[in-house]
Protein backbone atom coordinates (compact mmCIF):
# COMPACT_ATOMS: atom_id res chain seq x y z
CA UNK A 1 0.00 0.00 0.00
CA UNK A 2 1.50 3.03 -1.33
CA UNK A 3 -0.10 5.76 1.14
CA UNK A 4 -0.97 4.50 5.00
CA UNK A 5 -2.57 7.16 7.48
CA UNK A 6 -1.84 6.73 10.90
CA UNK A 7 -2.63 9.11 13.56
CA UNK A 8 0.92 9.36 15.56
CA UNK A 9 3.21 7.35 13.75
CA UNK A 10 5.79 5.35 15.88
CA UNK A 11 8.52 7.49 16.47
CA UNK A 12 7.32 10.76 15.93
CA UNK A 13 5.76 13.09 18.54
CA UNK A 14 2.18 13.94 17.99
CA UNK A 15 1.92 17.96 18.20
CA UNK A 16 -0.61 19.79 20.25
CA UNK A 17 -0.03 23.40 19.50
CA UNK A 18 -1.70 22.90 16.10
CA UNK A 19 -4.93 25.55 15.75
CA UNK A 20 -8.27 23.72 15.87
CA UNK A 21 -8.64 24.73 11.88
CA UNK A 22 -5.97 22.71 11.17
CA UNK A 23 -6.51 18.65 10.26
CA UNK A 24 -2.87 17.39 10.63
CA UNK A 25 -2.34 13.52 9.53
CA UNK A 26 0.64 12.29 8.85
CA UNK A 27 1.29 10.20 5.32
CA UNK A 28 3.66 7.44 4.63
CA UNK A 29 5.42 8.27 1.06
CA UNK A 30 7.40 5.81 -1.06
CA UNK A 31 9.36 6.73 -3.97
CA UNK A 32 8.77 5.04 -6.92
CA UNK A 33 11.96 3.60 -9.07
CA UNK A 34 10.45 1.93 -11.41
CA UNK A 35 7.54 -0.71 -12.57
CA UNK A 36 7.46 -2.74 -8.95
CA UNK A 37 10.25 -0.94 -7.58
CA UNK A 38 10.27 1.24 -4.51
CA UNK A 39 12.82 2.55 -2.73
CA UNK A 40 12.76 5.09 -0.05
CA UNK A 41 10.15 6.07 2.63
CA UNK A 42 9.43 8.73 4.91
CA UNK A 43 6.81 10.13 7.15
CA UNK A 44 5.34 13.65 5.84
CA UNK A 45 3.07 15.43 8.01
CA UNK A 46 0.37 16.65 6.23
CA UNK A 47 -2.00 19.90 7.68
CA UNK A 48 -5.35 20.03 6.03
CA UNK A 49 -7.01 23.80 6.40
CA UNK A 50 -10.92 23.56 7.18
CA UNK A 51 -12.04 26.43 5.09
CA UNK A 52 -15.26 28.51 6.19
CA UNK A 53 -18.78 26.70 5.10
CA UNK A 54 -16.40 23.79 5.10
CA UNK A 55 -16.69 20.51 6.66
CA UNK A 56 -15.91 21.46 10.61
CA UNK A 57 -16.95 25.12 10.15
CA UNK A 58 -20.03 24.35 7.53
CA UNK A 59 -22.19 26.81 10.05
CA UNK A 60 -19.62 29.78 8.71
CA UNK A 61 -20.38 32.22 5.47
CA UNK A 62 -18.02 30.71 3.07
CA UNK A 63 -15.29 33.17 1.70
CA UNK A 64 -15.99 33.91 -2.40
CA UNK A 65 -13.15 36.40 -2.24
CA UNK A 66 -9.30 35.15 -2.27
CA UNK A 67 -7.93 37.99 -0.33
CA UNK A 68 -9.77 37.61 2.93
CA UNK A 69 -9.54 33.71 2.59
CA UNK A 70 -5.83 33.23 2.17
CA UNK A 71 -5.23 36.09 4.72
CA UNK A 72 -7.57 34.35 7.12
CA UNK A 73 -5.40 31.10 6.71
CA UNK A 74 -2.05 32.72 6.58
CA UNK A 75 -2.54 34.44 10.32
CA UNK A 76 -3.97 30.38 11.24
CA UNK A 77 -0.47 28.02 9.82
CA UNK A 78 2.00 31.26 10.25
CA UNK A 79 3.10 30.75 14.05
CA UNK A 80 3.41 27.02 13.18
CA UNK A 81 5.36 26.82 10.48
CA UNK A 82 8.51 25.96 12.29
CA UNK A 83 9.93 23.88 9.83
CA UNK A 84 10.19 23.65 5.95
CA UNK A 85 7.26 23.15 4.54
CA UNK A 86 5.47 22.75 0.83
CA UNK A 87 1.97 23.83 -0.47
CA UNK A 88 -0.18 21.47 -2.27
CA UNK A 89 -3.74 22.75 -4.59
CA UNK A 90 -5.83 21.06 -6.05
CA UNK A 91 -8.33 22.53 -8.77
CA UNK A 92 -9.60 25.77 -6.67
CA UNK A 93 -6.99 24.88 -4.32
CA UNK A 94 -4.01 25.50 -6.29
CA UNK A 95 -5.32 29.17 -6.94
CA UNK A 96 -5.59 29.33 -3.08
CA UNK A 97 -1.97 28.00 -2.26
CA UNK A 98 -0.35 30.18 -4.60
CA UNK A 99 -1.57 33.31 -3.37
CA UNK A 100 -0.90 31.54 0.24
CA UNK A 101 2.40 31.25 -0.79
CA UNK A 102 2.34 34.72 -1.58
CA UNK A 103 0.78 35.92 1.92
CA UNK A 104 2.79 33.64 3.98
CA UNK A 105 6.01 34.93 2.06
CA UNK A 106 5.35 38.42 3.08
CA UNK A 107 5.20 37.32 6.84
CA UNK A 108 8.45 35.85 6.55
CA UNK A 109 7.47 32.05 6.31
CA UNK A 110 7.40 31.06 2.46
CA UNK A 111 6.82 27.84 1.40
CA UNK A 112 9.45 25.39 0.28
CA UNK A 113 7.81 24.08 -2.66
CA UNK A 114 4.42 24.56 -4.31
CA UNK A 115 2.44 21.94 -5.96
CA UNK A 116 -0.46 23.09 -8.17
CA UNK A 117 -2.72 20.43 -9.63
CA UNK A 118 -5.76 20.42 -12.74
CA UNK A 119 -5.60 24.15 -12.39
CA UNK A 120 -4.49 26.72 -15.21
CA UNK A 121 -1.74 29.35 -14.74
CA UNK A 122 -3.23 31.99 -12.56
CA UNK A 123 -2.38 34.97 -15.15
CA UNK A 124 -4.77 33.40 -17.15
CA UNK A 125 -8.33 34.38 -17.65
CA UNK A 126 -11.13 31.31 -16.90
CA UNK A 127 -11.75 30.47 -20.68
CA UNK A 128 -14.95 28.20 -20.62
CA UNK A 129 -18.69 30.14 -20.07
CA UNK A 130 -18.73 31.06 -16.07
CA UNK A 131 -21.47 29.41 -14.33
CA UNK A 132 -20.69 31.01 -10.28
CA UNK A 133 -23.12 33.90 -10.78
CA UNK A 134 -26.38 31.49 -12.16
CA UNK A 135 -29.71 31.21 -10.63
CA UNK A 136 -29.33 27.93 -8.45
CA UNK A 137 -31.16 25.61 -11.09
CA UNK A 138 -28.74 26.29 -13.90
CA UNK A 139 -25.80 26.61 -11.73
CA UNK A 140 -26.78 23.15 -10.37
CA UNK A 141 -26.94 21.91 -14.04
CA UNK A 142 -24.12 23.92 -15.19
CA UNK A 143 -21.77 22.05 -12.12
CA UNK A 144 -23.40 18.38 -12.36
CA UNK A 145 -22.63 18.49 -16.61
CA UNK A 146 -18.66 19.76 -15.79
CA UNK A 147 -18.26 17.11 -12.91
CA UNK A 148 -21.70 15.01 -12.77
CA UNK A 149 -20.10 13.72 -8.60
CA UNK A 150 -23.05 14.32 -6.53
CA UNK A 151 -24.81 11.36 -5.28
CA UNK A 152 -28.34 11.17 -6.47
CA UNK A 153 -29.02 10.38 -2.46
CA UNK A 154 -27.35 14.35 -1.94
CA UNK A 155 -29.50 15.47 -4.45
CA UNK A 156 -33.30 14.48 -2.79
CA UNK A 157 -32.30 16.24 0.09
CA UNK A 158 -32.98 19.85 0.02
CA UNK A 159 -31.80 21.47 3.01
CA UNK A 160 -28.32 19.30 2.53
CA UNK A 161 -28.10 20.57 -1.50
CA UNK A 162 -28.89 24.31 -0.29
CA UNK A 163 -25.47 23.90 2.33
CA UNK A 164 -23.85 22.17 -0.63
CA UNK A 165 -25.02 24.95 -3.38
CA UNK A 166 -23.68 27.77 -1.29
CA UNK A 167 -20.10 25.84 -0.50
CA UNK A 168 -19.72 25.12 -4.18
CA UNK A 169 -21.05 28.62 -5.58
CA UNK A 170 -18.36 29.93 -3.15
CA UNK A 171 -15.45 27.56 -4.66
CA UNK A 172 -16.85 28.54 -8.27
CA UNK A 173 -16.21 31.82 -7.35
CA UNK A 174 -12.57 31.47 -6.30
CA UNK A 175 -11.55 29.83 -9.31
CA UNK A 176 -13.84 31.34 -12.39
CA UNK A 177 -13.75 35.05 -10.82
CA UNK A 178 -10.20 34.43 -9.68
CA UNK A 179 -8.21 37.71 -9.86
CA UNK A 180 -4.09 37.76 -10.27
CA UNK A 181 -2.60 40.36 -7.73
CA UNK A 182 1.19 38.18 -6.91
CA UNK A 183 3.68 41.63 -7.65
CA UNK A 184 6.60 39.50 -8.36
CA UNK A 185 7.61 35.57 -9.02
CA UNK A 186 8.06 33.12 -6.09
CA UNK A 187 11.21 31.93 -5.05
CA UNK A 188 10.50 28.23 -4.57
CA UNK A 189 10.25 25.60 -6.87
CA UNK A 190 6.71 24.92 -8.47
CA UNK A 191 6.19 21.19 -9.73
CA UNK A 192 2.64 21.50 -11.46
CA UNK A 193 0.49 18.13 -12.19
CA UNK A 194 -2.26 17.48 -14.85
CA UNK A 195 -4.31 14.50 -16.33
CA UNK A 196 -3.85 13.87 -19.76
CA UNK A 197 -7.26 13.23 -20.03
CA UNK A 198 -8.64 16.36 -18.30
CA UNK A 199 -11.10 18.60 -20.54
CA UNK A 200 -11.40 21.32 -18.06
CA UNK A 201 -7.22 21.81 -17.89
CA UNK A 202 -4.70 22.00 -21.27
CA UNK A 203 -1.45 21.29 -20.82
CA UNK A 204 -0.58 25.03 -22.39
CA UNK A 205 -2.57 26.18 -19.46
CA UNK A 206 -0.71 24.34 -17.00
CA UNK A 207 2.24 25.24 -18.04
CA UNK A 208 1.80 28.83 -17.62
CA UNK A 209 2.91 28.07 -13.95
CA UNK A 210 6.72 28.37 -15.16
CA UNK A 211 6.39 32.10 -15.13
CA UNK A 212 5.42 32.45 -11.47
CA UNK A 213 8.35 30.77 -9.90
CA UNK A 214 11.69 32.17 -10.11
CA UNK A 215 13.13 28.73 -9.64
CA UNK A 216 12.74 25.80 -11.04
CA UNK A 217 9.37 24.44 -13.06
CA UNK A 218 8.54 20.95 -13.60
CA UNK A 219 5.11 19.60 -15.41
CA UNK A 220 3.78 15.96 -14.69
CA UNK A 221 1.05 14.34 -17.03
CA UNK A 222 -0.37 11.59 -15.51
CA UNK A 223 -3.12 8.89 -17.04
CA UNK A 224 -6.83 10.54 -15.78
CA UNK A 225 -8.96 13.39 -16.44
CA UNK A 226 -9.12 16.23 -13.87
CA UNK A 227 -10.16 13.88 -10.31
CA UNK A 228 -7.03 12.01 -11.42
CA UNK A 229 -5.24 11.64 -8.75
CA UNK A 230 -7.71 9.16 -7.32
CA UNK A 231 -6.27 6.74 -9.37
CA UNK A 232 -3.45 7.57 -9.94
CA UNK A 233 -2.07 8.46 -5.94
CA UNK A 234 0.80 6.33 -6.27
CA UNK A 235 2.44 7.85 -8.71
CA UNK A 236 1.74 11.15 -7.74
CA UNK A 237 3.05 10.19 -4.17
CA UNK A 238 5.74 9.13 -5.79
CA UNK A 239 6.80 11.99 -7.85
CA UNK A 240 5.60 14.91 -5.24
CA UNK A 241 8.47 12.72 -3.09
CA UNK A 242 10.81 13.44 -5.47
CA UNK A 243 10.48 16.24 -5.67
CA UNK A 244 10.35 17.58 -3.18
CA UNK A 245 13.87 16.41 -2.57
CA UNK A 246 14.99 18.22 -5.49
CA UNK A 247 15.68 14.98 -7.34
CA UNK A 248 14.21 16.24 -10.42
CA UNK A 249 15.85 19.32 -12.23
CA UNK A 250 14.26 19.01 -15.65
CA UNK A 251 10.51 19.95 -17.14
CA UNK A 252 8.68 16.76 -17.97
CA UNK A 253 5.58 16.00 -19.42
Amino acid sequence: MICEESAVPPGIDCRHDVPDRLDVRYVEMYRLDGPGGVSGERFVEVCVPCLPGHDARVDEAPLASMAPLVQSLALDMAGWLDLPYSLFGHSTGALVAFDLAHELSLLGRPPAHLFISAQRGPRLPYAGRPIFALPDGEFLAGVLARYNRIPQQILEQQDLMAVLLRMLRADFTLSEDYRYRAATPLACPITAFGGLQDSEVSHQQLEAWSAETAGRFALHMLAGGHFFWQSKQAELLSLVSIESEGLSTSKTT
